[in-house]
């Protein structure tokens, strides 16, 4: 499929930072009350709408602020295996340390 077919009206759909912060406290008021599985469920659901937009827009990159632990991980494992995911780096490590993935969308 091309990436013209894949797009939608660019009115349907809202573009996405270029900067995508996924710190729990960011995404959500109640994060004391979450478990920690449901955090990390929220927090990659955030990012994959952030892509699905940023593709539909057709942006070229998106930056994910995500911190080093189990979440980077976990992103870097559905990012790998993403079909609209060119590749993947750290990104930005004199801003935000080694907590920031760049991803290249095809």
């Amino acid at each position: 499929m091309s990436r013209s077919s894949r797009r939608v009206p660019e009115a349907a759909i809202a573009r996405p930072p270029s900067e995508v912060d996924l710190h729990i406290e960011q995404l959500a008021d109640n994060y004391a009350q979450m478990s920690r599985p449901d955090m990390l469920k929220l927090q990659l659901q955030t990012f994959g709408k952030s892509l699905k937009n940023a593709i539909a827009t057709g942006i070229v990159e998106i930056v994910c602020i995500h911190g080093v632990g189990v979440l980077r991980t976990e992103l870097h494992r559905w990012l790998g295996k993403h079909p609209n995911v060119k590749f993947y780096q750290g990104a930005r490590k004199e801003k935000f340390g080694y907590g920031t993935t760049a991803v290249k969308i095809k």
